[in-house]
């Protein structure tokens, strides 16, 4: 990977990079996807918060390729395909082939998986609204703006790697 950086940049020390928007939202992430994990697990749901977002995209797209429910989530097809299998031991999907096309694997979302779902969604609503309680409408749209300053350069970034 090439990077073209300012000379400036090459001598940002530790502690500076702690002075940074993309450590501080990363660090904020990690402590949002514990508290997740630690809700859903006091109500008897043992999925990790990556877990739950794979599970409610297969259930709004079932019966699809696995290789385009990788592409929905954001994640290569290794990561995809692990989660996968451990929400297949769960019981909450299963993988079929393709009736068309025998090297596809088709992904669908159990009974078990749809009820898992039921549980998990006032769960996740009531931590969004916790999480966001005091926050007003004004922060909440800069916030919001500047994480799509973010993504816009970060999608921009790739593409120039391609």
């Amino acid at each position: 990977m090439h990077l073209n950086l300012k000379p400036t940049y090459i001598c940002i020390s530790i502690m500076d990079i702690d002075n940074h928007i993309l450590p501080f939202l990363g660090k904020t992430v990690k402590l949002l996807d514990l508290y997740i994990e630690e809700e859903l697990a006091k109500n008897d749901i043992l999925l990790t918060k990556m877990q739950f977002v794979f599970l409610m995209i297969i259930s709004k797209n079932n019966n699809q390729p696995q290789n385009n429910l990788a592409h929905l989530t954001g994640r290569d097809k290794t990561t995809f395909t692990r989660n996968i299998s451990t929400l297949e031991k769960k019981g909450l999907v299963k993988r079929c082939l393709s009736e068309q096309d025998k090297r596809i694997k088709l992904v669908s979302i159990t009974e078990a998986g749809t009820e898992c779902l039921k549980k998990a969604y006032p769960i996740m609503h009531s931590i969004m609204y916790e999480v966001e309680l005091g926050i007003s409408e004004e922060e909440r749209t800069s916030f919001m703006n500047t994480l799509t300053k973010i993504r816009t350069k970060l999608i921009a970034l790739r593409e120039q790697q391609i």
